[in-house]
Order: C-alpha cells, then structure tokens, then sequence
C-alpha cells in the first residue's frame, strides 16, 4: 500500500508545496490553507484511482478551526443534565464529563479562533451548574470565580476555557515542538523569533503572531497569580 501511494503523493506535494501531506500506511492528512487543501485533494483523487486505489469518503474528515462551532457542539451534553433530578449525579457529570469535553480544542485550536466558542461553553457551564445549584438568578462574578478554582483551592474544578485557552495552545505546541521540527523544518523557519531576545518582531506570520500572543496573556497570568499560588500576599489584588 505505501509503495503504491508513494508516486501520488509526491506529484501532489511537487504540484501543491503550500500544503502538508502526511502519511503512515493507508492513513493520509492532507494540511494546509482550505483552498489549497481543495486544490491537493483534486490532484491526489484520480492519481490513487490511475494506482486502482480509492479514497474511503464516508471514513474522510474535512477539519477547519474555526473554534465556536466544534466548541458549541462540545456543550450540546449541557441541556441533558437539566433532565436528571439528581444534584449530586448532575454535579458529577457536568465536572467530569461536560466541561472537559473542550478541553481537547484547547490544545489544539489557536486562541483567536477558539475564544467565541470557549466563552459560549463557559457560559453554558455557568448556567448547567445555576441549574443544578437550584437558584433561579444568574451566578454573580465571585461565585463564577470560586466555581472556577480547583478542588485545592476551595473551588469546583470547573475552569475557565476561555482563560486556558492560551496555555491550552501553547503547551501543546511545547510537548510536540522538538518532533516537529524535526518533521517539517518550514514550521522553525516560520517562528524564528521563539528564544530569540524579546524585542524580536512575530512579523506577519498569523502563526507566529498567534503564537507571541499566547505567550504574552500566559506570563501574564502566572505573574498575577503566581504569588498567591505560592501563599504569598503580594499576588492578585
């Protein structure tokens, strides 16, 4: 099979450079801008059929992310906790299986993308737990916070995606960092400013840009609450 796809995917590539394509076996990911992703696609369909082979449409995903939908859809369980008439078990499910079902786009949706759809399911959790908590007003900003905290801090556990949303991306980027490189050297001449001195320009690479944002509202996080993390009295005001 992989001396078969081989010749299709080397035309494709040579013919579309602006695109990825990755492949192990039968399983081929083709990434990239969707345009040009369309265009590879049409180029790679009647080479693998010239090699009599077929591309399994019904097992084919299109992945773009723009973050609000793939997010709101990970908030659809919310509305079934309302049916249950038991706290405890609501409480159970909202911390264990509703809220972290986004955490998954966190690490892997850059924050610009996502922030509309990781506000709309923080939103929803903060409703799903007014509901469970059997008050009939919306939760005030202190009660929104204290739910917010970890379980070691006094808190519910239900974290904010919205506010993770930046460290979600960026340490997910650090785990896979040193193979990419590796893989696709292009990615470490697209981001020549990562260790660089701090008045280094991300220039106009959306990438890059998105990247150096990240990091920005991620130090700015752990200089707020650093301090207080460490039982200091110095920290957040």
């Amino acid at each position: 099979m992989a001396v078969a796809l081989q010749p299709a995917l080397q035309t494709t590539l040579d013919e579309h450079p602006d695109v990825f394509i990755m492949a192990y076996l039968d399983d081929l990911h083709i990434l990239g801008p969707p345009d040009k992703v369309r265009a590879a696609y049409g180029t790679i369909v009647p080479l693998l059929r010239a090699a009599r082979l077929e591309l399994n449409v019904p097992n084919s995903t299109l992945f773009c992310p723009e973050g609000a939908r793939p997010a709101l859809a990970a908030g659809a369980i919310l509305p079934k906790l309302a049916r249950l008439d038991d706290p405890q078990v609501q409480l159970l499910l909202l911390r264990y299986c509703a809220h972290p079902r986004v955490m998954h786009l966190v690490r892997g949706i850059p924050p610009h993308l996502l922030m509309r759809g990781a506000l709309a399911h923080d939103n929803g959790i903060q409703e799903c737990l007014q509901e469970v908590a059997g008050n009939p007003y919306p939760l005030g900003e202190e009660a929104v916070a204290l739910s917010q905290l970890p379980t070691r801090w006094g808190g519910l556990g239900l974290s904010s995606a919205q506010r993770l949303a930046p460290a979600g991306w960026l340490g997910s980027w650090a785990q896979v960092w040193g193979k990419m490189v590796v893989l696709f050297p292009v990615v470490r001449d697209m981001l020549p400013h990562l260790g660089a001195p701090e008045d280094t320009e991300a220039g106009e690479d959306p990438l890059a840009a998105g990247m150096a944002a990240a990091m920005e509202d991620v130090l700015g996080w752990w200089r707020l609450w650093s301090p207080v993390a460490h039982g200091s009295s110095g920290g957040a005001a």
